[in-house]
């Protein structure tokens, strides 16, 4: 009999009882109870298996299992793969995980942090998330460009340079000239991918090296149109967000990093109508005189 081996995550939104299934992964937690090893892996799944067949399993250690996926007879989750063969795949002489990786620990060190729960959700929820971006522009006809990150040009100004030593050339702080000369043919262009900026910190929410969505469209008639198209992704992003059970179990394990307004905030979002205003309307709504440099940014009459 073929077996196929699966990523656990499938199974979130499939929670139905299945043939039998091969899964591997690190196991992130170990309990044991009577003649009974639970070890919990990748999404929080959990696998039940003889105390003789997992002898020796520990947190960190890499394991394939074997059985059937089934309704979990506890309370803390609603499946569970309950194995009849178990192997690990490899032995660490000397052990020193923990199941709880804290968040400082996984900042200082890069590989660690794919073992820290909330991290290991953050990176997941982004991918589903450029994924749906990809999707969003690759429907409207736009062309995906790999922006180059050396470049000669400044963006207009659009923020301080990363300088390369030796070489009037920086690190890109924006790919908005380069997608402007691609659309001068193909119209409608876009990048997701890595901008830099070397302005001096002015707070903890600043970041030197950050992912970064441009687009630019040739033939554009109107500035609604643009507002409209950022409109339409907002909210097709708050949709999948809404929709998946896959990114919505991962959003919920992202705790310590969101705020519980999100939510409600987002679902406001949704509504068809967004009011638009003119540049200096929102100059006044804010009371912020023309030509000011309140809150260190630069305020000019358009």
């Amino acid at each position: 009999m073929l077996l196929r081996s699966h990523f656990i995550r499938k199974f979130c939104a499939e929670p139905a009882a299945a043939a039998r299934l091969k899964l591997d992964g690190w196991a992130e937690s170990v309990r044991k109870s009577g003649k009974l090893v639970f070890v919990t892996i990748g999404d929080g799944k959990q696998i039940v298996v003889d105390k003789e067949l997992a002898k020796g399993v520990q947190v960190g250690s890499p394991i394939s299992a074997i059985g059937r996926w089934q309704k979990s007879q506890g309370d803390q989750q609603e499946m569970e793969l309950v194995a009849d063969a178990f192997e690990i795949l490899g032995h660490d002489s000397n052990p020193r995980y923990s199941a709880d990786v804290s968040a400082d620990n996984a900042r200082k060190k890069t590989h660690l942090r794919a073992r820290h729960p909330e991290f290991a959700a953050i990176l997941r929820s982004r991918s589903l998330i450029a994924r749906a971006t990809r999707d969003f522009f690759e429907r409207l006809d736009f062309v995906n460009i790999d922006a180059p990150k050396l470049t000669r040009n400044d963006a207009e100004g659009g923020g301080e340079c990363f300088e390369i030593k030796g070489a009037s050339t920086f690190l890109t702080v924006s790919s908005q000239l380069h997608l402007e000369a691609m659309a001068a043919k193909l119209e409608r262009v876009y990048t997701l991918g890595t901008a830099f900026r070397a302005e001096k910190q002015q707070s903890h929410a600043h970041l030197s090296e950050f992912y970064m969505l441009e687009a630019e469209i040739a033939f554009v008639q109107s500035i609604d149109e643009m507002c409209d198209l950022i409109q339409a992704y907002i909210q097709t992003l708050i949709h999948l967000i809404e929709d998946s059970p896959i990114l919505k179990s991962q959003i919920a394990k992202i705790g310590h990093f969101r705020n519980p307004e999100d939510r409600p905030n987002l679902e406001k979002l949704l509504d068809a109508t967004w009011p638009r205003i003119r540049y200096e309307e929102a100059l006044e709504i804010l009371k912020i005189p023309a030509g000011s440099s309140e809150g260190g940014g630069f305020f000019e009459a358009k």
